[in-house]
């Protein structure tokens, strides 16, 4: 009768044994991952967004209406994604905001487009002249 060196037998097992049922997919770092703005405890982060963009950006002639939208990038601090309907003079238009809140509490606009990307953004409209 011949014999097998125990290792080969173990080694069978050890691998059976390692062997682990499929994982679903986790969620890349660093990405964005969708909020709820309606949602109770998103609700406050995604105000205190809104309040900085309007403070940072939204000049006397927009008119920042509601967040469709939101999502959230953890980096040092949290990054904001904002997706919001904005009344402009020449009617209702969608804008993309992204905001920082710094590892202090402090927030910064970091983005800050129109979706569509047509014509300037009322921050880059040159000042009328004389």
């Amino acid at each position: 009768m011949k014999r097998i060196p125990l290792p080969l037998l173990i080694l069978p097992l050890a691998v059976l044994a390692g062997a682990t049922p499929a994982r679903p997919k986790a969620a890349k770092v660093g990405a964005y991952r969708d909020v709820d703005p309606a949602d109770g405890a998103a609700r406050a982060e995604v105000m205190a967004a809104k309040e900085a963009v309007q403070k940072y950006f939204v000049p006397a002639l927009l008119k920042l209406d509601t967040v469709q939208k939101a999502a959230s990038q953890v980096v040092a601090g949290t990054n904001y994604r904002l997706e919001c309907s904005v009344t402009e003079p020449g009617g209702n238009s969608t804008w993309v905001f992204v905001v920082w809140k710094q590892l202090d509490g402090t927030w910064l606009l970091t983005d800050a487009k129109r979706e569509g990307g047509f014509g300037p953004t009322p921050s880059s409209t040159p000042p009328a002249g004389p």
